[in-house]
């Protein structure tokens, strides 16, 4: 330390140029150092303005996104589920078993909210709906093209309300067994071919409850011929 104070009084003018290009030489070591980082950081990804939220960004809705098979279903359904429930009404007023008439009220209460449901996809969709039960149907889709058991709707509806007693239980449970069927044939379509995603779901939610409604159906019409 001493020799290097002696020497730095003896030589004051090249000291200051030995600290002048030490100063330099840090400098530049300094900015080689910070462009070696900006280069090295390229693979970050871009910050996002403040605040926003990226991953709160919409999606498109798909209520509106369907095919033809999508209508179709829906306009099916809503005519099918509409026969079902005018013989379920009839089920839940007149039948003399409590657990059919139980049933058909459970028919009733879960298809016709069903029914304004997807009433309200065909108008969101800008597509025809089908009319009520005794109107004519501009969609093609009417009671007597809906076939159960071998008759139409309507024939099928007037069979049962000439029934009384256990004939009416049992010709009730029979005839739904077959109404259920058609709808589990329809689900079965939609399923594969649909593309809207409520509609899908509520597919398989159909076919879900009424093939476990049938198996139900078959065991009371054992026990009503049992009785």
């Amino acid at each position: 330390m001493t020799a290097f104070l002696a020497h730095a009084t003896r030589s004051p003018r090249r000291s200051a140029r030995s600290a002048l290009t030490l100063a330099v030489a840090l400098a530049a070591t300094a900015s080689l150092t910070a462009c070696g980082s900006a280069s090295g950081g390229a693979s970050a990804q871009p910050s996002s303005p403040a605040g926003v939220n990226e991953s709160a960004a919409p999606t498109p809705s798909t209520t509106s996104t369907h095919n033809a098979t999508d209508t179709t279903f829906t306009q099916m359904m809503i005519v099918h589920h509409q026969g079902a429930v005018q013989m379920a009404q009839l089920a839940a007023d007149r039948a003399v078993t409590y657990e059919v008439r139980a049933l058909g009220k459970r028919i009733v209460a879960a298809q016709g909210p069903e029914i304004e449901r997807m009433s309200r996809w065909l108008a969101s969709w800008g597509e025809a709906a089908p009319s009520g039960l005794d109107g004519a149907s501009d969609t093609g889709m009417t009671h007597s093209s809906m076939q159960v058991d071998g008759m139409d709707q309507s024939d099928a509806t007037a069979d049962l309300t000439g029934r009384t007693g256990k004939d009416f239980d049992r010709q009730f449970l029979t005839l739904m067994i077959a109404h259920h069927q058609s709808a589990l044939d329809m689900a079965k379509v939609e399923q594969t071919q649909g593309l809207n995603a409520d509609a899908v779901e509520l597919s398989g939610s159909i076919a879900t409850t009424q093939t476990a409604e049938m198996d139900e159906m078959r065991a009371m019409i054992s026990r009503l011929t049992a009785s």
